[in-house]
């Protein structure tokens, strides 16, 4: 059974959208069953996830059974890619059982963009040339600031404490751009001395123009906003954001394994380097968890009133939250 936008709250709803939503406080099992059936969902699951297999078989593994030993570089790429898929898709997923089950799942969306970004930051930048001590020292801290700071931080924050201000997409946006734009800082050099004889530098940059066209649909509402309640099953705007996004990673993928190829070397990467890379990666997780954890424990708190969240769409009794059915049950008796 699907409802209509009208029996949808509002922080549920997506602009142009009027069909197929899925019903609230379900169980578990029918929200992953709804990957098989037709919704407003199904297809945003498909699309990141059939490209996170994709990602794994075509690049993924072929790397990790390479006779010539991992590349340790895109082993990170890779991974951070497909670990941005799966957050994206289990979120479009999961995230419509309650309110609590909504934040989470987007924050956790959130989160893989983020990650994403940190990882492709640190691929370039490992497989790049020095440009200067403050390139070499301070790069890295300032993608981490970039992405976990501005990036994740702050779309979350918004996310949780001002849902419907009209300038939390585009400030999503830019802040995204923002970030996709400084992890080609460490291609600079390459645009600025060989864009002509370099033979890999042309799919970077295709790789930029699918996240520009990506975020026309994302921020534009395209085509939905043209025929609103035609494309809520098949075609409407996030849809092709996610395809552009599959775009995005293909091309780097294949950018990246063939920059690789072309070393008259092997980029040599000391065991010291590889475990420092993976303790800051580790640091960041932690880091998101705290994040994570405050917003989820906000939600609850009475800085967020009753009114900014709609009674329904917090009222459940079939959720994993503790604290949200703990939540509504203090509200039930006030509103009694």
């Amino acid at each position: 059974m699907l409802i209509d936008i009208d029996e949808t709250p509002l922080i549920f709803r997506r602009h142009h959208i009027i069909r197929a939503y899925r019903p609230l406080h379900q169980s578990t099992y029918y929200y992953l069953t709804s990957a098989f059936k037709s919704n407003n969902e199904t297809l945003n699951f498909w699309s990141h996830f059939l490209p996170s297999l994709f990602i794994g078989y075509v690049f993924l593994i072929p790397e990790l059974l390479n006779e010539g030993g991992m590349r340790f570089p895109l082993i990170l790429l890779y991974t951070g890619i497909i670990f941005l898929f799966l957050c994206s898709s289990f979120s479009h997923l999961l995230h419509s059982k309650c309110f609590s089950s909504h934040v989470y799942f987007l924050i956790l969306d959130f989160l893989g963009i983020s990650t994403f970004s940190i990882c492709t930051g640190i691929q370039r930048y490992l497989n790049s040339k020095s440009m200067g001590p403050i390139y070499d020292f301070g790069y890295i801290p300032l993608l981490l600031f970039a992405s976990l700071g501005l990036q994740f931080t702050c779309t979350s924050y918004l996310f949780v404490c001002a849902p419907h201000w009209k300038f939390r997409l585009p400030l999503k946006m830019v802040s995204s751009f923002s970030v996709a734009c400084f992890i080609y800082v460490p291609l600079m050099q390459r645009y600025y001395d060989h864009e002509l004889d370099d033979a890999t530098i042309h799919i970077h940059t295709k790789a930029l123009f699918w996240l520009v066209l990506s975020g026309v649909f994302m921020v534009m509402k395209i085509p939905e906003r043209f025929a609103p309640g035609l494309f809520d099953v098949v075609g409407y705007g996030h849809q092709l954001f996610h395809v552009c996004i599959f775009m995005v990673t293909w091309n780097l993928c294949e950018a990246s394994r063939q920059d690789n190829n072309l070393l008259e070397e092997p980029l040599t990467i000391s065991n010291f380097l590889k475990i420092s890379v993976l303790l800051v990666l580790l640091l960041v997780f932690a880091l998101y968890c705290k994040v994570m954890s405050y917003m989820m424990a906000k939600i609850h708190s009475s800085k967020i009133t009753f009114s900014q969240i709609e009674e329904e769409s917090i009222i459940n009794n079939c959720c994993g939250f503790i604290e949200c059915y703990t939540h509504t049950i203090e509200i039930t008796k006030k509103i009694n």
